[in-house]
């Protein structure tokens, strides 16, 4: 795959049979041994929601965004995958992709699936960077979940709109 520096482009890599697509965008050579960085989607999205981040990211870093299976351009899966489950898929992805070890960051669901695959594959994850972990123990349920939404939204500053 070709690139400019920054750009982001689409990679696909056979995974046990199945084709996954990820969003790729090139960093700097690592001469500094930063690993590259792994974005990982929540529930409902794909590794389009993190094309902003990698916008961000990829001046410094090299940068990929997987679809996981079932999400955005990746093959669905037999069955639904459990966390678990996406999480062996993420580090088979890795394998395929041929990254040894990398920074993961989880949006969402990503949480779940990164902090399983760095519990369970410790020596593959450089770092672990979870953004807006999807369950709170105290408010499992979806109606408990939207309260706390609708609470934080009436409590915060209208300045918190201008970040």
């Amino acid at each position: 795959m070709r690139s400019h520096r920054g750009a982001i482009t689409s990679a696909w890599t056979n995974v046990a049979g199945a084709r996954v697509h990820a969003r790729v965008a090139q960093g700097p050579p690592p001469a500094n041994g930063a690993p590259p960085i792994v974005l990982v989607h929540g529930l409902t999205v794909s590794s389009r929601y993190m094309v902003r981040l990698m916008r961000q990211l990829a001046p410094h870093y090299a940068v990929l965004a997987p679809d996981l299976p079932g999400f955005g351009r990746s093959d669905k899966p037999r069955r639904a995958l459990s966390i678990p489950g996406l999480a062996d898929a993420l580090v088979a992805w890795m394998d395929a992709a041929g990254l040894d070890r990398a920074a993961l960051v989880g949006q969402s669901m990503g949480c779940q699936v990164i902090a399983d695959a760095a519990a369970r594959h410790p020596g593959r994850v450089t770092a672990a960077v979870l953004i807006g972990p999807s369950v709170d123990r105290l408010a499992r349920t979806p109606l408990a979940q939207a309260g706390r939404l609708a609470v934080d939204t009436v409590l915060s500053p209208p300045s918190t709109a201008l970040i």
